[in-house]
């Protein structure tokens, strides 16, 4: 029983050594390509976000080996942004433009770094 309890709490040990973080960086602006602070930004099906600072800028950290995920980038009076990836680890996204209004605009990035 020790032994057992040994061994398990070992593996618990090493997957947190061995499990990477990595990053999704970008700047949400609005028509005028004045930054947005405040925006938030979730990783959707995961209890990740974060919002937007006086710059417009924003840094998600998230875990998540390959494979597609999506965020959505949200502001009120403003259209939620939603943005599908495709493969990718650090992840700068460049400038997100939100325009005023209700519903979701979906952009599609791909990135295989």
């Amino acid at each position: 029983m020790k032994k057992a309890l040994l061994i398990t709490a070992f593996m618990f040990i090493c997957s947190l050594v061995f499990t990477q973080v990595y990053e999704i960086s970008g700047t949400i602006v609005n028509k005028r390509q004045q930054p947005m602070s405040g925006a938030t930004i979730v990783i959707v099906g995961r209890a990740k976000g974060t919002f937007s600072n006086q710059d417009g800028k924003f840094t998600l950290m998230h875990n998540f080996k390959e494979g597609d995920f999506e965020i959505h980038i949200m502001l009120r009076g403003y259209k939620t942004v939603s943005v599908l990836f495709e493969g990718g680890h650090n992840i700068k996204i460049g400038t997100i433009s939100l325009s005023k209004g209700k519903g979701m605009d979906k952009k599609m990035l791909d990135f295989t770094n």
